[in-house]
């Protein structure tokens, strides 16, 4: 069965699976489209619809076809809720001071973490995950407390955040 209701516009969604991420539920779906023709058209492309901004919610009396669908199999690579978007996973080397290591190694980011270097100036982590938007705001988060060391085309996203955050306080 599928479900309508008001999300920034009225959509129809064909309803897979519910995902909690930082107290916030989420309703993993693909938007229904008539129009479809093409193979890719018909792709399993599953968005993240958070519950608390749903409204005029109503359960269709239609039914679609359910394809193949693995929550976990499908969030094992990323942090937080937003998809991969078929990216592959990349080794991800992170510099803790030891501090905030201590926090790190308590409640690790993520399960691929592992221990590179613990000793008593840093804790250095590798990560094997889609460095995603939710993954880059959680890095952004530790400000001077974590280094991006490896890949370079991330270090250099959080470098160009870092830019643009000073750049707004330049004045």
């Amino acid at each position: 069965m599928s479900v309508s209701m008001e999300y920034q516009k009225t959509v129809v969604l064909e309803p897979y699976a519910l995902k909690e991420f930082r107290y916030r539920w989420y309703l993993l779906a693909k938007e229904f489209s008539r129009e479809a023709t093409t193979s890719a058209d018909h792709e399993l492309k599953i968005k993240a619809y958070g519950l608390d901004r749903m409204t005029e919610l109503e359960i269709k009396n239609t039914t679609f076809k359910r394809k193949k669908y693995s929550v976990a199999e499908e969030y094992s690579n990323l942090f937080g809720i937003i998809s991969g978007n078929g990216h592959a996973p990349e080794d991800i080397i992170l510099s803790f001071d030891a501090h905030q290591g201590q926090y790190i190694k308590s409640l690790p980011l993520h399960h691929s973490q592992e221990i590179v270097t613990d000793d008593e100036n840093e804790l250095r982590i590798r990560l094997k995950l889609c460095p995603t938007y939710d993954f880059k705001q959680e890095i952004l988060s530790y400000g001077e407390r974590v280094t991006v060391i490896s890949p370079e085309s991330f270090r250099n996203e959080i470098a160009g955040e870092y830019r643009r955050i000073l750049m707004k306080y330049a004045n």
